[in-house]
Formats: C-alpha cells, sequence, structure tokens
C-alpha cells in the first residue's frame, strides 16, 4: 500500500507574525460583516446620507465639495466626501451621476461599505489600544491580553447603537476611527522610546498623533473635544513630574524637567499639529473666494453646539429628551449601560491614577480622556442641539474604559486575596478574605461570632461582609462586563440579519409602479430625501390642508414619527386631516421611522379659495461655482509628505544616537 498512507503528518508551528495576522484578518472580517451584510435592507435611508453622498458623488464627477445647486459645501469638513469621493471614482460605480438624483439608494448603500471599512479598522484599534493599556498596567500574559483585546472588540461591533452608526454613510465613523488612531499614536510615543531619549526627546509617533488627529477635525470638528482630553492628561503629567525637580541639582535647567516629560512635550506637540492641520481647511476656504460663508456656517455650528440654535435633536421645542431617551431603552439599553459604566470607570480610574508611578499612567489616561468628554456630550444632550449619533463619539472611548476598570478591579482582587493568603499554607479564600479584613476592621474571626455580631447589629461586621463580596465579585468584573454581549448580539440578529428595514425604498417602488407619473406628493419630515426619491414628480412641503387642497395635492407621505418629533414643516393638524379624509394606499412598518403611509385625499377645493400654497420643493443639479478641492488636496498631500519627512528624520537621528550607545557600551566592555 502507499506508504503516503501511514507516513506521519508534519506540523510546522505557525509563526507568531502569522497568527497575529490571522487574529487581526479575523477581527477585521467580523467587524466589516457585522455592518456590511444586508445593508441595503437595514437601517432606512436617512436625509443626512443623501446628502453626504450626493456631495461625494459631486467630488467624484466633478472635482468640487458642493452642493446640488453648485454652492460650496462648507457645512461639513471635506475630508470624508473626498475619501467617499475616491472610493466611488475607484470602484467605478454606475449608479454616478454629476447632474442628476440617479438612484440615490444604489448611491447610498454602495457608500455605506466605505462605512463599514472605517468599523473595520475601528475595531483593529480597540483590539491593539485596550492591550496596549493593559500591557502598561502589568499585564504580562499573552492570554489575558488577548482577552483583554477581543472583550473591547465584542462590545464594539456588535453594539446597538454603533452598530447603527457605522451602517450609515455618515461623518462619525471616520471621525471616531481617526480620533482613537491620533489618541493610540499618542499613547504610544510616551510608552515606546529609544535608550538614548529617556523619555525627554519628541517622539516620531506624536507627530503622527497629531496628523491623525488633525485628520479628525477635518472629518467633523466635533472632534476637537479629544485635542482638550490631551491637554488635560499632559497638565496632570506635568503635576506627577514636579517632586523631580527639587530633587533635581540646582540650576535653571531644572525648572524643564516637568516640561521635558514625553507626555507633555508629545501632547503639546500633537495637539498643536493637529490645529495647524485643520488650519488646511479655513485656508482652502480663503483661497477659494468662500470665506463668507465658512464663517456663517461655524458660526451657526458654534451656536447650535451651545444650545443657542436648535434646528435639530432633542432639544428641539415640543420634544421631551427624556421620553426619547425613555423609549429608546428597548433599543439601546446596553448601549447606555456601557456609556454609563464608562462615565463610573473615569472617576474610579481617576482615583486609582493619583498614585505615583508609571504603572498608574494608563489609568490618569484614561481617566483624562473620560472627565473631558463625558461632561462636554452631556452638556450637548442636555442643552446644545444634541443628535443621536453624538453618542457615537462616547462608544469606543466607553469600551476602553469599561475594560480597562473591569481588568483593574480583577486585578486588585486577586492582589488582595493573594497578599492575604500566606505561603505555603493554602488557605481557602473564605479565609483569606477574613485575615485581609481583619487588619483593617476586625470582624468576628468565627460564624458563630459574626452572628452574634449580626444580633447585635455590629456596623463594622456588616462593612466586612460587603467587603468580602465586593472583592469576590471584583474578580468576576469582566464577565460581569460582557453579560451585555447575548442581549447585543439578539438585537443584531432580529435587526440586521432576519429583518428588513426598507420602508422609504419599498414605498419609492411602490410609487413608480402605482402614481400617475406627474402626480405630486406631500412629504412628511424632510422634503430633501423625497425630492430624490422622485425626481420626476412635484414633491411639496406644505404644513396646513388649505395649502394642500389649494396646491390640488392628493398623495401624501405620512410618518407619524416624524410628525411627533417636529420633522419638516407638517403640523399634528395637517396629519390628522390627511388620516381623518384619505384612502391608504401604502402601509409598512418600519424599524427606523416607525409607521410609514401613502393616503390618498380627494380633491376638496371649496375651502381653499383665495389661498395661495408653497411652491413645490425646488431641484437645481447645476455646475459647480467654486469649491474644486484640486489646490485642498495638493495642500492636504504636501503637509502630511513634510510631517511623514520629518518623522522620519527623527527616527533617523534617534537609531543614530542608539548606535552611538550601543558603540561606547561594547567598547567599554572590552
Amino acid at each position: 500500500m502507499n506508504s503516503f498512507l501511514f507516513s506521519q503528518p508534519s506540523h510546522k508551528r505557525i509563526s507568531p507574525i502569522a497568527r497575529r495576522l490571522a487574529w487581526l484578518l479575523g477581527i477585521f472580517v467580523f467587524s466589516f460583516g457585522a455592518v456590511a451584510l444586508r445593508n441595503h435592507l437595514a437601517p432606512d435611508i436617512f436625509t443626512d446620507e443623501i446628502v453626504y453622498t450626493r456631495a461625494a458623488l459631486r467630488v467624484a464627477g466633478e472635482g468640487a465639495l458642493v452642493w446640488d445647486s453648485g454652492v460650496p459645501f462648507l457645512v461639513h469638513p471635506p475630508l470624508y466626501f473626498l475619501l467617499a469621493g475616491l472610493y466611488n471614482g475607484l470602484t467605478n460605480a454606475s449608479h454616478i451621476t454629476t447632474y442628476s438624483p440617479g438612484d440615490i439608494f444604489a448611491s447610498v448603500y454602495h457608500t455605506r461599505l466605505l462605512n463599514a471599512v472605517f468599523a473595520g479598522l475601528s475595531a483593529l484599534l480597540l483590539f491593539a489600544f485596550s492591550r496596549r493599556l493593559a500591557a502598561s498596567q502589568g499585564v504580562s500574559s499573552s492570554r489575558q491580553l488577548l482577552w483583554i483585546g477581543l472583550s473591547s472588540v465584542l462590545l464594539f461591533a456588535i453594539d446597538p447603537f454603533g452598530v447603527r452608526i457605522n451602517r450609515r454613510a455618515m461623518l462619525e465613523t471616520l471621525a471616531a476611527l481617526l480620533t482613537l488612531l491620533g489618541m493610540l499614536l499618542y499613547w504610544i510615543s510616551i510608552t515606546r522610546r529609544s535608550r538614548s531619549a529617556e523619555g525627554s526627546q519628541l517622539s516620531p509617533w506624536a507627530l503622527l498623533s497629531g496628523l491623525a488627529l488633525g485628520a479628525s477635525l477635518l472629518a467633523k470638528e466635533l472632534s476637537f473635544i479629544h485635542l482638550f482630553a490631551l491637554l488635560l492628561f499632559a497638565a496632570w503629567e506635568f503635576i506627577q513630574a514636579l517632586p523631580g525637580l527639587f530633587k533635581a541639582t540646582s540650576g535653571w535647567r531644572r525648572w524643564l524637567l516637568p516640561l521635558r516629560s514625553a507626555a507633555v512635550l508629545n501632547g503639546v506637540i500633537a495637539v498643536g499639529l493637529a490645529g495647524l492641520t485643520y488650519l488646511i481647511y479655513p485656508l482652502w476656504a480663503y483661497s477659494t473666494g468662500r470665506w463668507d460663508i465658512y464663517i456663517e456656517e461655524k458660526g451657526l455650528g458654534f451656536l447650535r453646539m451651545l444650545g443657542r440654535v436648535q434646528l435639530t435633536g432633542w432639544n428641539r421645542e415640543g420634544i421631551s429628551f427624556f421620553s426619547l431617551f425613555l423609549q429608546r431603552l428597548v433599543d439601546y439599553g446596553t448601549t447606555y449601560l456601557l456609556l454609563a459604566l464608562g462615565g463610573a470607570a473615569a472617576l474610579w480610574l481617576a482615583i486609582l491614577g493619583l498614585r505615583h508611578g508609571q504603572a498608574r499612567r494608563a489609568q490618569r489616561f484614561l481617566a483624562a480622556w473620560g472627565l473631558v468628554i463625558y461632561p462636554f456630550f452631556a452638556f450637548l444632550m442636555l442643552f446644545g442641539s444634541g443628535n443621536d449619533q453624538f453618542f457615537y463619539y462616547l462608544l469606543g472611548p466607553a469600551v476602553l474604559l469599561a475594560v480597562a476598570a473591569a481588568f483593574n478591579a480583577r486585578h486588585l482582587a486577586q492582589s488582595a486575596l493573594q497578599q492575604a493568603q500566606p505561603s505555603p499554607s493554602r488557605l481557602s479564600e473564605q479565609q483569606a478574605l477574613e485575615r485581609l479584613l481583619a487588619g483593617k476592621r476586625k470582624p468576628p474571626a468565627t460564624a458563630q461570632a459574626l452572628r452574634s455580631s449580626v444580633l447585635r447589629l455590629d456596623w463594622r461586621a456588616w462593612l466586612g461582609r460587603g467587603e468580602a463580596a465586593l472583592l469576590r465579585l471584583a474578580r468576576f468584573a469582566p464577565l460581569l462586563l460582557l453579560l451585555m454581549l447575548p442581549f447585543n448580539l439578539f438585537k443584531w440578529v432580529d435587526k440586521y440579519l432576519l429583518s428588513q428595514d426598507n420602508g422609504y425604498a419599498q414605498l419609492a417602488e411602490f410609487v413608480r409602479a402605482n402614481l400617475p407619473p406627474d402626480a405630486a406628493i406631500n412629504a412628511t419630515g424632510d422634503p430633501i430625501k423625497f425630492a430624490y426619491f422622485f425626481p420626476e414628480r412635484p414633491v411639496y412641503a406644505l404644513a396646513q390642508p388649505t395649502h394642500a387642497q389649494a396646491a390640488g395635492v392628493q398623495y401624501f407621505a405620512l410618518a407619524p414619527k416624524d410628525v411627533a418629533l417636529r420633522y419638516g414643516r407638517i403640523t399634528p393638524e395637517l396629519a390628522t386631516w390627511i388620516i381623518a379624509n384619505g384612502e391608504q394606499l401604502f402601509a409598512y412598518q418600519s424599524d427606523s421611522y416607525g409607521e410609514l403611509y401613502l393616503l390618498r385625499v380627494a380633491p376638496q377645493t371649496a375651502s381653499a379659495a383665495n389661498i395661495d400654497p408653497p411652491p413645490p420643493f425646488e431641484r437645481r443639479f447645476q455646475v459647480a461655482q467654486a469649491g474644486y478641492v484640486d489646490s485642498l488636496i495638493a495642500m492636504l498631500l504636501l503637509w502630511v509628505t513634510a510631517w511623514l519627512v520629518m518623522a522620519g528624520f527623527v527616527v533617523y537621528t534617534r537609531r543614530k544616537r542608539d548606535e552611538v550607545l550601543d558603540t561606547v557600551s561594547s567598547n567599554s566592555s572590552l
């Protein structure tokens, strides 16, 4: 018989690099798939997705960042639209149309895949970030580091709210990705230093961090708050370095010691470079002659952030923030729990981080991050023009904070038990706990004494039992944190694997198949999206029944959720009139928008005499008047190239110094 059948298989060990690449690829595919799978069926299309996708398509087809009217698009920074335009151009999407809406559904669904890539990269960054933070706190077990990294990935990749945002062509996914990248690079800059630097020289990683944080500002300006978190941490590290000032030798040089701290120097450099990177955007607006539009848009954005102007969000007149919050607990309960745990973790890690030492630096870093962003976004949601997607900026930091706090609690509990347990004798867990607590509050040593003290209402015994229970519970903190994963997985399967949430796509198909080609439709909510849904027919945004009668509109799209949340111009009076007088032609239960109807109301012209109704929604697809991005792309490429060369030069000089140190060390040993 063939000897091959009896030959022993040769088992070659997988190299560490191949194993690591396999893990990274698996994490990316898992996170990408959770966002990309069936993304054309859920969630339903959102107005901002249409606007952003059209801006990106104009970049791809015309090389200009403009509205479809040809006016420069300066509401948001340009980076997302440049990348989305490049993506659409490289993929040669057949739906790209420059001066017509084309198939807006296909365009948005195609662009959503780019956001799925961003989500996959964010998961990789969280995996690497959480591992590095844990390693900085003394975790050396590769198995435990892997468990920490995977916990972060799982909490992020299938979080109900995170998945919903990532499955849309929105700016937040890219902005949060670049923020995570910038913060991770900064953390590397203060924990990975050469021998010659001794923590006192500029790290090339700080330059890359500044570029990444600047890119996050160019994706969405709201990312600026993370720069303040870096500055707070740098100030904290400056204070931590002050005791060394008095131990140094006399002279003016000792006063520079705190400033030469790696955390302080690299933090200031990263923040400064991020700000300079963002300046490319207003300089481009000024050079293209649209400085007035830039100032107007950014001024309005600032007023909205302060809550002086309420155009969207949970704080508009007639909207109850807390009622909306309670309504969404069913869908996003675990997200809110994770965000709450992240905020509590920031406070707890701040207390731990007050101690000196390198092992506490990671706790101070995370605490500073959380103590800045949580109050800021809480203000936006409670008083400013807060929108749902703003919660997404907290998701990544909340994952890092919650995971770090959970594993810190586990580590502290295990350390406490080990210290209480003498060697070589092996005490039981209960005995170890009793011995540990005996040095603090001296609880009764025996169960009988404990029972008698309880009968005497001895408060020390109650405290002792409570601390023992907390120590036992703290060892399982990571598992308690992951208990929310089954709910998250159930919600993902239910919403994105088994269900459909594409009511507007089905409405558009029904209208094309069943309504006369010239029949007008009155939009519920934002009329912009209806103008793209039905490009060949008149679209109105009428608010009163008399206006609808005077305009002769018979077909009404109606979403009660839009009416309740005051989206668009439609009033409750018009909605009531439509339901009372209309014949239902189409109905769909949408997860994103609730009930969605199309109704026909027979003409009633008598009560609309002498009424001048508003005109239909105006569509304009014009050539760009300004805003061509050639100069912007050139400025960005030159800027990034210059600082990459600078980073390479820093690496080269540091390696040269290391070589000199190695030569001196080898000569001295001889």
